[in-house]
């Protein structure tokens, strides 16, 4: 784990915290401090990520929704995260290229830097002619 000082003033100094993922890549988190407490939701379009049918196809989101409890996740960072599986990559041995896999793999790595539940859904708009919701936690 490797922390930097973003900006500080008089009364708070945030510090980046990033963890290494299960899936081998670096996730970035930044330190939360409860006021009355949150769930946090980032919905980010989703690249064509297969190697085989370009799938998903433009206009596809993926959701990670999560409640923080000393960290977010970093928003810079995370769309960098999810770039990585275009194309696939291996995770724990298995080949990610599947639509039905990188939510799961993205729940578990966001759930073990986070180190809290994490809810993924997936809208995906894919080759031929369908739509498809995937839902998944970790």
């Amino acid at each position: 784990m490797s922390e930097a000082e973003v900006s500080s003033s008089e009364n708070l100094t945030l510090t980046k915290v990033t963890r290494r993922a299960e899936i081998g890549s670096e996730i970035t988190l930044m330190p939360y401090r409860e006021i009355v407490g949150c769930t946090v939701s980032h919905t980010l379009p989703l690249p064509a990520m297969c190697p085989f049918s370009s799938n998903p196809l433009s206009g596809s989101t993926i959701t990670i929704t999560y409640t923080p409890d000393q960290h977010t996740l970093e928003v810079v960072a995370l769309a960098t995260f999810l770039a990585g599986f275009v194309g696939g990559r291996l995770w724990q041995g298995i080949e990610v290229i599947s639509m039905e896999q990188v939510p799961e793999v993205v729940a578990v790595c966001c759930a073990s830097a986070l180190r809290v539940p994490v809810f993924v859904s997936a809208d995906l708009a894919i080759n031929p002619d369908q739509h498809m919701r995937i839902e998944t936690s970790a």
